[in-house]
């Protein structure tokens, strides 16, 4: 998604979704299509190689769990979208929404970035402002990428008042900011654009 000459580049991380992208995907694509164009952003859309049957109906996510093994597969993934779409080289972002804003948090708290995908450089997350599944993460962050929050107060699920997830990985050296909107379980335009906006140089 986007022109093949962006200066800018992301690799995106569905939510949990049937085997066709649903309304509620679609809507964060016209989002996202949007971010492309004003943003100078070129954005690769894996979809999650894990299925599952949800109300008999095959369902896609990225981990349920969120255990490292998950997120080190997502990384990987991630970093093979990244490699096919993008020129060689290129540096890149990581947007995760929902189940794939809960495993793109994974990937900062086990600091997989550094390593596994050393071309990733930032991560910003959206409605997945909790710290979701199994597993603890790095007790020093202060060498990981910067992440982003973008949560909306009304996401009754997915958005917590005290913002426990925020406190805990900052203690740890975490560079990390929380965007707030006035919304709820979606990829907001506005809010988004402001947080990708500090991570592109």
């Amino acid at each position: 998604m986007g022109s093949p000459r962006a200066r800018n580049h992301a690799v995106y991380l569905h939510g949990f979704t049937g085997e066709e992208f649903g309304p509620s995907e679609l809507r964060n694509l016209n989002n996202l299509k949007k971010l492309t164009e004003n943003l100078d952003l070129m954005i690769a859309i894996p979809k999650s190689p894990k299925a599952c049957e949800h109300k008999g109906q095959t369902k896609r996510r990225w981990g349920t769990e969120m255990t490292r093994t998950q997120a080190a597969e997502a990384t990987r993934i991630a970093a093979e979208a990244a490699r096919r779409c993008f020129p060689p080289r290129t540096d890149y972002g990581l947007i995760g929404f929902s189940n794939g804003g809960y495993i793109a948090t994974k990937i900062f708290a086990y600091c997989l970035a550094p390593e596994a995908s050393p071309r990733l450089k930032w991560i910003v997350t959206v409605g997945a402002a909790k710290m979701w599944g199994t597993g603890h993460s790095k007790r020093n962050l202060k060498s990981c990428r910067p992440i982003t929050l973008v949560a909306g107060k009304r996401d009754q699920y997915n958005y917590e008042r005290r913002q426990n997830t925020f406190r805990d990985l900052r203690r740890k050296g975490a560079d990390i900011s929380v965007l707030l909107f006035d919304g709820g379980h979606e990829v907001p335009y506005g809010p988004l654009l402001t947080a990708i906006r500090k991570h592109l140089h």
